[in-house]
């Protein structure tokens, strides 16, 4: 009897490139003083994926009314660019919440932290390379409950997704923050990991508005890449054709 030829390792690479759409899901949030001290390695934090104690360390955004800080600064290669058209506004209040200054750890930005608003979208477009993300899960964060007291009670009912919207389709749906809960002015990071991402891949943030209306809005976001997952050795791929041929042989 022929036997029909197994894929190659190769093969099921080029394949699964071909045709692929990043899986995305929702880990969990976190809501201390990992936050508030997201650039300063020595807090410890919660749920970050590369080790290091930082949030955004493959690359993060911290906005502010007269531009936009990126790290790193310049191009951000190979972490991250901005897509799309650049409509939403920007705004920053002396009541809003205090955290680390991303150009200096440890350092406060006291002037309140920077938060967009309008449309309620941040879209990114992935720039490294082939090499960048293979067998490695990239964590995106979103800061929330970043708002003044005056505004914490309206800040309630509100959601976060994240979603791809070019080089395939997939979405988390929408997650509820604080379990709809108002917001009491300790800011937050939800995260989210995407796996299978491929460079030229755009994703977009969406911040859904409560149900009174309240605007939806972005705080910072940060991107970290984990550790990549050894790829199956020549001598396991060439076990598993063995016990396939094996079985096949079997009467």
């Amino acid at each position: 009897m022929k036997l029909p030829l197994l894929p190659t390792a190769a093969a099921l690479s080029l394949s699964a490139a071909a045709s692929h759409a990043a899986s995305i899901g929702y880990v969990g949030s976190v809501e201390d003083s990992s936050v508030n001290e997201w650039r300063t390695a020595t807090t410890p934090k919660p749920l970050d994926i590369d080790g290091d104690s930082i949030f955004g360390s493959f690359g993060a955004v911290h906005w502010t009314v007269a531009g936009i800080n990126q790290f790193p600064s310049g191009s951000a290669s190979p972490g991250w660019h901005y897509a799309g058209e650049f409509t939403f506004g920007q705004f920053r209040n002396p009541d809003y919440a205090i955290i680390d200054n991303p150009v200096t750890p440890g350092t406060d930005i006291t002037a309140g932290i920077g938060a967009v608003q309008l449309p309620g979208t941040f879209t990114f477009e992935m720039t490294g390379t082939p090499e960048t993300y293979a067998g490695r899960t990239l964590r995106v964060g979103i800061m929330a409950d970043i708002l003044g007291p005056g505004e914490w009670a309206a800040d309630s009912g509100k959601s976060y997704s994240l979603s791809q919207i070019s080089g395939g389709t997939s979405d988390s749906g929408p997650i509820t923050l604080r379990a709809g809960a108002a917001a009491n002015g300790q800011p937050e990071l939800y995260f989210f990991d995407l796996t299978g991402v491929n460079p030229g891949d755009v994703f977009r943030i969406t911040a859904f508005p409560s149900p009174g209306g309240f605007p939806g809005y972005i705080g910072p976001v940060t991107w970290d890449l984990g550790a990549a997952i050894p790829e199956p050795s020549a001598a396991l791929l060439s076990l598993a054709a063995t016990t396939v041929f094996l079985r096949r042989r079997r009467p």
